[in-house]
């Protein structure tokens, strides 16, 4: 799949759809226009470098992953999002991410998976939507 460089909206408001096969143009892009917004749709086996989000980790509100995000080179980096204010996972992910760690977290979408850790410590979380299934 190409670049995308699209601008949709939902009820969050505009919103960039950034490919994993050209995450780091994507992240470059949403970087130029300060879009506050990004989903991320996972297609390829192509290892994907978080360090990229830092170009964006002073405005980004909202990140979505539509898919299960693997082949991640620096999966620390996605802590330099700082402003994240709304975090949507579609699916059970791979990895494990610590919420408490954004310290701007009002609202989580996701189904629960292990790797979902810290949820009690995110103090800002306001709203917690999530598919709890037992395994």
């Amino acid at each position: 799949m190409s670049f995308d460089k699209k601008i949709r909206e939902n009820l969050d408001g505009k919103y960039l759809t950034i490919y994993s096969d050209s995450f780091k143009e994507g992240i470059e892009y949403a970087s130029k226009l300060k879009i506050n917004h990004v989903q991320i749709i996972w297609l390829s086996k192509k290892e994907v470098d978080f360090k990229e989000f830092e170009k964006v980790g002073d405005f980004l509100k909202i990140i979505s992953f539509v898919s299960v995000v693997d082949h991640i080179k620096n999966l620390d980096s996605i802590y330099s999002l700082q402003m994240i204010e709304k975090l949507y996972f579609q699916q059970k992910q791979k990895f494990k991410i610590d919420i408490s760690k954004f310290p701007k977290i009002e609202y989580l979408g996701s189904e629960y998976w292990k790797g979902l850790i810290n949820i009690n410590k995110a103090h800002s979380l306001q709203g917690f939507k999530a598919v709890w299934l037992i395994e």
